[in-house]
């Protein structure tokens, strides 16, 4: 018989309890694996509603810190400034990871 924790079960071996938290996740407002359907070797990992709406308060907060800090900036630095950040966060995103 298994016993439980805030009514999930507690489990006796790690694919068990990968199987269980996944089931969970979504209940509880978290995300959760899903294979990918075009690489078998690769798991996806899926937001809930509540965790796309706070992405985009991310976002939000990101873009308007910002446009505060660069508000006098003539458009021709800001435009430079977009165009760099550009660059690095592609550069960034073509490394491979550590």
């Amino acid at each position: 018989m298994s016993e439980t924790v805030g009514g999930v079960p507690l489990c006796s071996t790690a694919s068990m309890a990968s199987s269980t938290s996944n089931e969970a996740a979504p209940r509880a407002g978290r995300p959760w694996r899903e294979a990918d359907q075009s690489d078998g070797r690769r798991a996806l990992l899926v937001r809930t509603e509540a965790g796309r709406a706070m992405t985009e308060q991310v976002h939000r907060f990101r873009r308007s810190v910002f446009a505060e800090a660069m508000e006098e900036w003539p458009e021709a630095d800001r435009a430079e400034f977009a165009r760099l950040l550009t660059r690095f966060v592609d550069a960034l995103g073509s490394r491979p990871p550590r």
